[in-house]
């Protein structure tokens, strides 16, 4: 089965820069969704600020005290901090993270063992 594949099939969260609000507008400049793979054991945060400056963004819990979102992807990081190795991902410990402008910021939350 294809990534693609697999996220057909598993329920996508819509955000905007405020968690379950996200802005459908004509001018909206912003999106962000969260889609759980894997039973729940994964979570995607993937987050998009195509406005022209820095904008907060709320991020969802990543689950309980088992779980931490990690820091896959943030294009606005010279590289190569911009992508990182899932295991080597920096631990993301704010409820909100600041997203560059222009940027796109993957995070991810696995079940530790």
């Amino acid at each position: 089965m294809t990534l693609r594949e697999m996220l057909l099939h598993q329920p996508v969260t819509w955000h905007g820069v405020k968690l379950h609000a996200p802005d459908w507008g004509y001018g909206s400049h912003t999106l962000a969704a969260t889609v759980r793979l894997a039973g729940g054991q994964v979570q995607l945060h993937v987050i998009a600020n195509a406005y022209w400056e820095p904008l907060e963004f709320e991020t969802p819990p990543p689950g309980d005290e088992h779980h931490a979102w990690r820091r896959i992807i943030d294009t606005s990081l010279e590289s190569p901090q911009d992508i990182s190795v899932w295991a080597d991902a920096p631990t993301i410990e704010d409820v909100r993270y600041v997203v560059q402008p222009r940027s796109v910021v993957l995070l991810i939350s696995t079940l530790r063992t």
